[in-house]
């Protein structure tokens, strides 16, 4: 390119932020006032000396904008219609019944559209916002009596005691689902979302009509809840709908962002280990006999392997692999699920040998790079080397491991980790390990090598 001045055009998509900061952005007086929501016309209530969002009746078909006569009525409907939402014109003018007090700054923009334009921070909404109030349930700030979410004092410490022991043993990037939601595109998991909010609210909803919560339950928070799935869609149709094209030059940037690495030149698709890295021998790395067993089992033959202790080799304390995760760094990083190829048979004869796949969890210690010549040609991979846990069978879908539960050190592919896990301790030694199933995998979950059984010694 020659030198010179070259002329870009940036397009603003979106402004996100607090809810204070977002009735300034906006223009609006803010969610203290009786239409408090930057979304909606909904005009609320005043319930046990607070502004109040109930949810809307069933019965009452929702109106269109041009039903409302905003200047005339000025009235809250004791109905409670269901809300419309806010189109971009509103924004572009005083509206003292609306509490729109000024005209927002960026109405103006060709890429303005309305109310989504201003999305809703999850960070605010669900952190301090549903997740606070929601343990305000749970403590009976809404009601004692008849509340299904109420627990004593003494409950409540137990939990809070378990969720900071386990605070560190969560890898950070763990999506938090321990469930199966069997999603795979955006669109299925807006629809989970929107049945999830649907319920959540029609629970609430009943629990207050039956007067076992306090209907001042319906924060801003609850209603912006009801919101969420249309800027989520909004912000999925400006910012993710790029071509295949595109992504590919997305992910070569995110791979050439580093400025070291290790990988395996030849494979377009290499995991990638970076620093901190380290050299030593295998010998003072104590993974000789673990990768003498690895190519052993690449060979399909323990005759004529032979790894050289002396071999100096660079170690790395991270993985970018080919699922976009990076493993390793942290202790909670460290912590991840793998399906391993193994010798099933019962036999001790090893030329009868039943390959297949078993579950296990571990520990991460470091990554590196190793070769060796098998059938003549020289073979490179991208390995990891682990302490694999021997586990025990819960009573639920979960194994524990205890404190003096024995432990098995393996070399294994990249390829081979398929995911993050997590622990967490219970009320006695057992240490319980959780992993997320947000993808779906196959209808028979492979089966989990509790004892370790199939790993050579």
């Amino acid at each position: 390119m020659d030198s010179g001045d070259v002329m870009l055009k940036a397009h603003l998509l979106f402004i996100g932020g607090d809810i204070p900061a977002m009735a300034k952005m906006t223009g609006h007086a803010g969610h203290t006032h009786y239409h408090g929501c930057r979304f909606c016309m909904i005009h609320r209530g005043f319930q046990e000396r607070r502004m109040t969002f109930p949810p809307q009746l069933k019965e009452i078909q929702q109106q269109t904008e041009d039903d409302l006569d905003l200047t005339v009525t000025g009235r809250h409907d004791c109905r409670r219609p269901k809300p419309v939402i806010r189109r971009a014109h509103t924004y572009r003018t005083v509206d003292k019944y609306l509490r729109q007090n000024k005209v927002c700054p960026f109405a103006e923009f060709p890429t303005f559209h309305s109310a989504t334009f201003f999305p809703i921070n999850i960070m605010h909404l669900l952190r301090p916002g549903i997740g606070k109030q929601l343990w305000s349930i749970i403590q009976g700030t809404y009601g004692t009596d008849n509340c299904p979410l109420y627990l004593p004092n003494a409950t409540q410490e137990l939990i809070g005691a378990r969720i900071a022991a386990s605070r560190n043993l969560t890898p950070s990037s763990f999506s938090g689902d321990c469930g199966d939601l069997s999603f795979q595109s955006a669109k299925d998991g807006i629809s989970c979302l929107q049945n999830a909010v649907k319920y959540w609210i029609k629970w609430l909803e009943d629990q207050v009509n039956s007067e076992n919560i306090s209907p001042a339950v319906f924060t801003i928070n609850q209603h912006y809840l009801t919101h969420l799935c249309k800027t989520i869609e909004q912000l999925e149709d400006d910012y993710w709908n790029d071509d295949d094209d595109n992504k590919e030059d997305n992910d070569i940037v995110r791979k050439g962002s580093k400025m070291d690495e290790i990988f395996l030149p030849d494979n377009p698709d290499s995991p990638e280990i970076w620093g901190p890295f380290a050299e030593d021998t295998i010998q003072s790395l104590r993974c000789r006999g673990a990768l003498g067993h690895f190519w052993a089992w690449r060979n399909e033959t323990y005759e004529g392997i032979s790894i050289d202790p002396d071999q100096i080799i660079e170690t790395g304390s991270k993985l970018y692999n080919k699922d976009k995760n990076t493993y390793g760094g942290t202790t909670r990083e460290s912590l991840i699920r793998m399906y391993i190829y193994v010798d099933v048979s019962k036999t001790k004869k090893q030329s009868v040998i039943e390959r297949r796949q078993r579950q296990y969890f571990g520990e991460i210690k470091y990554f590196f790079k190793h070769g060796y010549v098998l059938q003549g040609k020289l073979c490179d991979k991208i390995l990891a080397f682990v302490e694999l846990y021997k586990l025990n069978r819960g009573n639920g879908p979960w194994p524990y491991k205890t404190e003096n539960g024995g432990k098995r050190r393996v070399v294994v592919e990249a390829s081979d980790i398929i995911g993050f896990e997590g622990y967490t301790k219970g009320m006695d030694t057992r240490e319980y390990i959780y992993w997320s199933q947000k993808n779906t995998h196959t209808k028979k979950e492979l089966p989990i090598d509790y004892r370790l059984e199939y790993i050579p010694k």
